[in-house]
């Protein structure tokens, strides 16, 4: 697992490296000034991120909801038969038919 982990951020690593080396690249290609930072686009960025944030949350929400509803229809169906016998005091005949 650590290895899968380490090969996963050694490739994201690289790939954000050869994409900085590219933009420098570029950048001195079109000898265009680079933007100069602004509230505007820091509030942009901000609000990009939180979008992601709350997106992603939500998706998580929506998998943990699911995986709880699996795991409780799950239990019905193993004990349904358990209580019928138990408390209903139905035979196990009675129960399948």
């Amino acid at each position: 697992m650590y290895i899968v982990a380490g090969c996963l951020y050694g490739t994201a690593a690289l790939i954000r490296v050869l994409m900085a080396r590219y933009a420098s690249r570029k950048q001195k290609e079109s000898q265009e000034p680079a933007e100069k930072p602004s509230f505007a686009g820091f509030k942009k960025s901000l609000l990009a991120v939180l979008g992601l944030v709350i997106s992603g949350g939500v998706v998580t929400w929506i998998f943990i909801s699911d995986g709880v509803r699996d795991v409780a229809f799950s239990l019905v169906g193993r004990l349904m038969p358990l209580y019928l016998e138990n408390e209903i005091g139905l035979s196990l005949f009675q129960i399948s038919a």
